[in-house]
């Protein structure tokens, strides 16, 4: 594991919430009927909650986070099998299973 990637899973560790919102946020696309969404969108609608409806701009959400839960979503439901087009990534053959 690079030290990056170690930065990121701690970062998710200590923010379960962000993952939890993502994974509803993106539950809200896919049940819309979306067959493919933008893990970017969901991000940005994650910022917006915090900073604008919750008045919290002190949060930042950090951009390395999005390639990583486009893939553990994907991985850990398989429902969600495509629905993020991917760009090469660090987190390409990662073992989700393991978080």
């Amino acid at each position: 594991m690079t030290k990056q990637q170690q930065m990121i899973i701690n970062y998710h560790e200590k923010n379960p919430h962000l993952y939890k919102a993502f994974k509803q946020f993106s539950s809200n696309a896919h049940g819309l009927g979306y067959k493919y969404f933008s893990a970017e969108m969901i991000i940005n609608r994650m910022r917006w909650q915090t900073m604008i409806e919750a008045k919290d701009d002190l949060f930042k959400i950090r951009n390395s986070i999005k390639p990583f839960y486009a893939r553990m979503l994907m991985a850990k439901h398989k429902k969600y099998n495509n629905f993020f087009k991917l760009r090469p990534s660090i987190w390409d053959g990662f073992n989700f299973d393991l978080l």
